[in-house]
């Protein structure tokens, strides 16, 4: 389902907007703009059902979604190995990107793997709860301490 008919629909099932912006991940501003036009031109959720996704996206002016790189592919490949290697005792982001660099040598900078690692556990994918604080401390460290 497209994006912009999920806001729709939610819009038309009369969800806030601040509600609609979380449930889907869209920004206020473009949440709302996407509303502005819906009701400016008049449209009903009939006409809408009708077109397709790729129409509706041309049709209110979403930018089609960039392709992935290779590199990008690569790395989410290698994220869930990664999750579980991170639990073990001692093993630190910094030596998990050390790794990653042997195998992709074109692959991503530090900053950019730990990110995506964040995204990983913030989507929900990992096992267990991420703890900034905590993680520093065993990047640091080594080890944990209580």
């Amino acid at each position: 389902m497209s994006k912009i008919r999920q806001i729709l629909r939610l819009y038309a099932q009369g969800e806030s907007k601040r509600k609609i912006s979380e449930m889907t991940g869209t920004a206020r501003n473009t949440l709302k703009k996407y509303i502005l036009q819906f009701i400016e031109m008049r449209l009903t959720m009939d006409t809408i059902n009708e077109m397709d996704d790729q129409a509706l996206d041309l049709f209110f002016g979403a930018a089609p979604e960039p392709p992935m790189s290779a590199r990008y592919e690569k790395l989410h490949a290698l994220l869930p190995a990664y999750e579980k290697l991170i639990k073990r005792k001692g093993v630190t982001v910094t030596m998990l990107w050390e790794q990653y660099r042997e195998a992709c040598p074109d692959g991503y900078a530090l900053t950019q793997f730990f990110q995506s690692l964040v995204c990983l556990y913030r989507q929900g994918q990992a096992s267990h709860a991420y703890r900034v604080g905590k993680d520093q401390f065993q990047e640091q460290a080594g080890e944990w301490q209580s």
